[in-house]
């Protein structure tokens, strides 16, 4: 089932990156906000994505991976929102 629809936009006008070697393309999903697990699928190569997470708390397992990685010693501090 098909749950949103766009065009891809090439990166950096198509160019080739110089370090990686990779060409870029990238969606802009911020107007879909429904929760879930999703993937890019591409009909032409008939390939799709990794699967990928959209939710209001998508970085706080990583958030909880960083602490458990955190050398001893150090501090974490939480900065003012801007």
């Amino acid at each position: 089932m098909v749950v949103f629809s766009g065009l891809a936009t090439l990166w950096n006008g198509g160019n080739t990156h110089n370090h990686s070697g990779n060409k870029v393309w990238h969606f802009d999903f911020s107007a879909f906000t429904t929760q879930g697990s999703y993937y890019v699928y591409d009909p032409t190569n008939n390939t799709r994505s990794y699967p990928f997470t959209i939710h209001n708390q998508v970085y706080d397992n990583l958030f909880i991976k960083m602490l458990r990685c955190k050398p001893p010693g150090q501090t974490i501090v939480q900065l003012p929102a801007k």
